[in-house]
């Protein structure tokens, strides 16, 4: 018809254009399956032509048309002709294609983001979803299940009980939006967490009839959680393990985790600054307080000493405490962690040690002093013993020799002994002794010191024996001693 010229581009002719005119006009990417068509009409082999195909409009570009006919027989069977209509399709078609455009956009969007979106009829269990949400639940392209069973065989037992309870409490009263998180097993055995946000609509009766939402790949986030989880509680178990104190504190120093050997030791639940200043020591505290706050702007380690009452019988005991910072990637503080451990006994004993050390050196002094004092007398002694000395006086000579090599045995002895060392403590042989004796022998010992310095002494000894209990040695040593300070001071 002359309508149907126009629409081709062909103008108002009369009588009706060829199918040759009309085939030049259609795009030669389609006119090949439209002849194809209408021959299998004209010859029989079809019953009725429908197809859609685009024509170069001399005016008005690239449209699309739809082709449908029927054929028309004479008497005998033969088709004569083919009687139908064309209409333009393009708004159908442009609309379509942008359809297409945007569904393909949506499509990639939701692959960049690792989600998927569905609408799920639980009236019919019919869930349609989008490829990408296919993919994350492991099915293969163009293969996604119409069905919610199908979905559903996908989703790990551990976790589809929780699903279906939140499904269950979706109704009048209930929520009408909800968030989970649930594994699905992928054909390859591998589990991937996702996270679903949905929201449930009510029908006219009251009844969840429809739910619509979105699903995103959450794998890599949980890992990473249930990693931090898992070391969190390897590092409390650890923790507990530990004899001491182990606690962890956010980046101002604020409490995030204290072992219960905290409250066994103290009987406090919170290690807060407050409970923490009301078992520290009050001579401990302005200095753990300064370093704490100098380690905290610095950024590095805290190592400090402290006493802590002890909350079963009030005693003070030393701990050692060091605490670490734990830095970002920035170098920021994210979190301090440390550990304070029970160091009173080794106190104690350090304490200890160190005074025993200086007992010892007190006491090597004093013999270092005491082995030279006999060396005086006997250098003296050996003098009288030259030729020419009268007998007397070299036989007193050779008895203060012995008397001065017998108090440096006892002196050696002293110091071969370890314990008496350690101790700091000589030993006494206690009998009963003769003091003008020992004044006697003390004085003959110091003789040479005095003729040295060009003192004389006078002594006035009683005439009888003044016995006393105690050690001859000793008492000359000290009365020695006495003796020699005498002669070197006096003037």
């Amino acid at each position: 018809s002359a309508r149907a010229a126009m629409l081709y581009g062909l103008g108002d002719t009369s009588p009706s254009p060829h199918i040759d005119a009309v085939g030049r006009t259609i795009d030669p990417d389609d006119w090949q399956a439209v002849r194809t068509q209408l021959e299998a009409v004209r010859e029989g082999r079809a019953d009725v032509y429908d197809m859609e195909f685009r024509i170069h409009h001399p005016t008005r570009g690239v449209r699309w048309l739809r082709g449908i006919g029927r054929p028309q027989r004479d008497a005998a069977g033969r088709v004569v002709r083919i009687a139908g209509l064309n209409v333009d399709v393009t708004a159908r078609r442009q609309a379509e294609h942008a359809l297409a455009r945007e569904r393909a956009l949506l499509e990639r969007v939701q692959d960049a983001g690792r989600l998927g979106v569905f609408e799920w009829d639980l009236e019919t269990d019919g869930l349609r979803g989008s490829e990408s949400l296919a993919r994350l639940f492991g099915f293969a392209p163009g293969a996604a299940p119409p069905h919610y069973a199908a979905w559903r065989s996908r989703i790990h037992r551990d976790d589809l009980a929780v699903l279906e309870a939140a499904r269950q409490r979706r109704g009048p009263g209930g929520d009408a939006a909800c968030e989970q998180e649930f594994r699905v097993r992928l054909p390859s055995g591998q589990e991937r967490w996702l996270q679903t946000h949905a929201t449930y609509e009510l029908g006219d009766d009251g009844r969840v009839c429809r739910c619509v939402g979105i699903t995103l790949d959450v794998d890599a986030r949980k890992r990473a959680e249930l990693a931090r989880e898992a070391s969190e509680l390897r590092f409390r178990r650890l923790a507990e393990a530990l004899p001491g104190i182990a606690f962890v504190s956010g980046p101002d120093g604020s409490e995030d985790y204290v072992s219960p050997r905290w409250r066994e030791y103290t009987g406090l639940s919170q290690a807060d600054p407050a409970s923490l200043r009301s078992v520290v020591h009050p001579d401990d505290w302005a200095r753990l307080a300064t370093g704490w706050a100098e380690a905290m702007a610095a950024r590095r380690e805290f190592v400090g000493e402290v006493r802590l009452r002890r909350v079963t019988d009030g005693a003070d005991r030393w701990f050692l405490t060091r605490v670490v910072p734990m830095l970002g990637p920035d170098g920021a503080v994210e979190r301090w962690v440390g550990v304070s451990t029970d160091i009173h006994d080794q106190k104690l004993a350090v304490t200890a040690l160190a005074d025993a050390d200086r007992r010892k050196d007190a006491f090597l002094a004093t013999l270092a002093h005491e082995l030279r004092n006999p060396l005086a007398p006997i250098r003296y002694a050996t003098r009288l013993l030259e030729p020419g000395t009268p007998t007397e006086m070299a036989a007193g000579a050779r008895q203060m020799i012995d008397r001065q090599l017998a108090q440096m045995a006892r002196l050696l002895d002293d110091l071969l002994d370890v314990s008496r060392i350690t101790r700091g403590r000589l030993e006494l042989q206690r009998e009963t002794v003769d003091l003008g004796r020992v004044v006697r022998q003390a004085i003959d010992a110091a003789r040479p010191a005095f003729e040295a310095a060009r003192l004389t002494v006078e002594t006035t000894l009683p005439s009888g024996v003044v016995a006393v209990d105690g050690d001859s040695t000793r008492l000359q040593q000290l009365l020695g001693n006495l003796l020699n300070n005498a002669a070197k001071y006096t003037e």
